[in-house]
């Protein structure tokens, strides 16, 4: 006898790009899913448990069952005997409008703006005159005690592509003061294919060796920003 699993009517399934997340409406919980849950959650659909068990990629048939059964668990979805078609419940909104809603693709991101450091040696006069530091196009000056891993970076670096980002703005304070975060972050840059990359810098410490370097190897545009009274 064939095993069926249905999404319960409040849980609605929306993909990405690559993973995809299981909304719980009537909880107002997220579930995020990875790649290969992605799968199992589309195939749940469309055939009988045991089959999908000998088609998943990247999790042992352990895994898979495991998902599932914390899934059925958690009333996210439910066991039937035979394929069943399950209508979605309706809360508020008409039926048409929660297919419009809910089933936009997923958007591109045009330019992401990531700040690399927040160490300046200069005194603008924004940072001079706002206690905060909050300079002017993004240069920000406030003592971090937790930099982020190079690891950390590829995960975030990896958001943005999937996003289909082709255009990255890298800020400080001015990166170039803090080369080893700088080089933490560039090392992960060769594993994407970035269209334009930028760097908002004072211009003083990029004559340097390594600022030459990593301004050459990673085709990086600095874009000059000062402004003293």
């Amino acid at each position: 006898m064939s095993t069926y699993y249905r999404l319960s009517p409040e849980i609605y399934f929306v993909k990405g790009r690559k993973k995809s997340a299981l909304y719980n409406t009537l909880q107002g919980e997220i579930i995020h899913l990875c790649e290969e849950r992605t799968r199992i959650i589309e195939l749940l659909d469309k055939m009988p448990f045991e089959e999908i068990l000998n088609i998943i990629n990247g999790l042992s048939k352990t895994e898979i069952m495991e998902f599932v059964r914390v899934l059925k668990q958690n009333g996210i979805i439910r066991k039937y005997e035979n394929k069943a078609y399950i209508d979605k419940l309706s809360l508020g909104f008409p039926l048409f409008m929660q297919k419009h809603l809910f089933n936009k693709p997923a958007p591109n991101l045009d330019i992401a703006f990531i700040e690399v450091s927040s160490t300046c040696d200069f005194s603008c006069y924004f940072c001079k005159n706002y206690p905060i530091k909050f300079g002017c196009l993004g240069c920000t000056q406030i003592s971090y005690k937790k930099r982020i891993s190079e690891e950390l970076w590829l995960e975030i670096l990896q958001e943005v592509n999937n996003l289909r980002c082709k255009t990255l703005v890298i800020l400080g304070g001015d990166p170039f003061l803090e080369i080893t975060s700088l080089v933490n972050f560039c090392r992960n840059l060769d594993k994407f294919n970035f269209e334009n990359i930028f760097i908002l810098t004072h211009g003083i410490n990029i004559a340097t060796k390594k600022s030459r370097n990593l301004i050459k190897h990673y085709n990086l545009k600095p874009i000059i920003s000062i402004f003293l009274p």
